[in-house]
């Protein structure tokens, strides 16, 4: 482990040093089993950031974490995007009543149709 630090500091401080002929400047970080050049310079009037991760084949490390957290979709809509029904349902913590909240939805999927429906015509019309 301590030839894998030796080895990593060695390998970043050349490129460091190679990277100091385009005014980078960066910073180096080494462990037992992973190190990380991060550097950030300007040229030509543009910004650039440069990340170099070395690590041992094989290795991962403890912040990967166990991947995407995986929800249903059902739920995420139902929390995020409620749809109408939905919010008829729950029209007594609403501002209206559940007959009010009702008619605002049907009048909502009424005027949805007519759009489509006079899409549809402009679009079958030479």
């Amino acid at each position: 482990m301590e030839n894998s630090s030796n080895l990593f500091d060695d390998i970043l401080k050349k490129l460091q040093e190679s990277l100091r002929e385009f005014n980078c400047k960066s910073e180096i970080k080494v462990s037992d089993k992973e190190a990380m050049l991060y550097g950030k310079f300007k040229q030509y009037m543009e910004k650039y950031n440069i990340v170099i991760h070395i690590t041992q084949e094989g290795y991962t490390p403890v912040t990967a974490g166990s991947g995407k957290i995986k929800a249903k979709v059902e739920e995420y809509q139902r929390i995020s995007m409620p749809n109408l029904n939905t919010q008829s349902f729950t029209a007594q913590r609403a501002n209206c009543s559940q007959e009010q909240q009702l008619e605002l939805k049907n009048k909502f999927m009424r005027e949805a149709v007519e759009i489509g429906n006079e899409f549809l015509r402009k679009m079958n019309t030479p």
